[in-house]
C-alpha cells in the first residue's frame, strides 16, 4: 500500500473513516477484522457519533493497534489551546492509548497563533 509521510509519522494512503461508528459489538468486530485484514490507517474524530467512534476504536484496539495508525482529530468548536487540552485528553482516554498516532485540526482557530495552538499539549 502506498504510504506517504507526515512529519515523523507515516500514514496509509487510504484508511477506514469512522465518521459514523457507533459502539456496538459488530462495529467493534468490524474494526478488528479491518486491521487484521490489512487496514493501517482508522481515522476517526473527538466529535464524531458523539464519541462513540473513539470509544470503539479504543475497545477493538487498545492501547496497542497492531500496525495500524489511529488519527483523531478536534478543534470542531475552535482550537484554543485549553480547549484541545481537554479533547486530548478524552480522546486519549476513549482510545485507550498515552499516544496518539496522528492529531489533526478540524479547522485552525482564527485567534490562535499556530504556534500556540501546537504548543497545546505541551
Amino acid at each position: 500500500m502506498t504510504r506517504l509521510r507526515l512529519g515523523d509519522t507515516e500514514v496509509a494512503r487510504i484508511g477506514l473513516g469512522t465518521n459514523r461508528l457507533s459502539k456496538t459489538p459488530e462495529h467493534i468486530e468490524l474494526i478488528r477484522d479491518s486491521v487484521a485484514a490489512g487496514v493501517q490507517l482508522v481515522d476517526t474524530a473527538h466529535t464524531y457519533a458523539g464519541g462513540q467512534s473513539e470509544d470503539t476504536i479504543g475497545t477493538a484496539l487498545g492501547p496497542n493497534p497492531g500496525g495500524c495508525v489511529v488519527a483523531t482529530k478536534g478543534g470542531w468548536n475552535g482550537a484554543r489551546p485549553e480547549v484541545l487540552h481537554v479533547e486530548i485528553a478524552e480522546s486519549l482516554r476513549r482510545l485507550r492509548t498515552e499516544t496518539i498516532g496522528l492529531y489533526y485540526l478540524h479547522r485552525p482557530d482564527p485567534e490562535t497563533p499556530l504556534e500556540e495552538s501546537l504548543g497545546a499539549n505541551k
